[in-house]
């Protein structure tokens, strides 16, 4: 019933209703993957990394940028979102849970519908070396 309202809500305002979309762009070379849930107005995502060892015990570092951007660190990585229009957060272990690092709710409220957003996550492997993930482009939609 809430995406219902939302798509009458989003047509009346003259808006274009927009599915929530979630692709991977570039890699980082580093060998790290990540995945985000397609962020949808009234529900909760979350961020899987399969590359990360399972048990592992390390924090994960997860910055989060309006503006996509390449800039080789290394021979190996690179940054991918643009570190002046973004924030890093850090997801402890304790915040993974079965569906992946819980990110927290997108609120119900259509005029999120439209905007993008760009993550890459880093962490420690198991010989105590960086690994930079893909890049992730997030659309919220319905």
């Amino acid at each position: 019933m809430k995406n219902f309202i939302a798509c009458v809500l989003l047509l009346l305002g003259g808006l274009n209703a927009q599915f929530a979309k979630s692709e991977s762009y570039g890699e980082s070379g580093c060998g790290g993957e990540l995945n985000i849930t397609p962020p949808k107005i009234g529900s909760h995502i979350y961020a899987t990394i399969p590359t990360l060892q399972r048990g592992s015990v390390e924090s994960v570092f997860l910055g989060v940028s309006f503006a996509k951007f390449h800039y080789p660190i290394s021979p190996d990585c690179s940054l991918l979102i643009y570190p002046m229009m973004g924030w890093v957060y850090n997801l402890p272990p304790s915040v993974r849970g079965p569906n992946g690092y819980y990110l927290g709710p997108i609120p119900f409220d259509p005029s999120l519908v439209g905007i993008v957003f760009f993550a890459q996550a880093a962490y420690l492997d198991i010989d105590l070396i960086t690994v930079w993930t893909n890049g992730v482009k997030c659309s919220v939609g319905l």
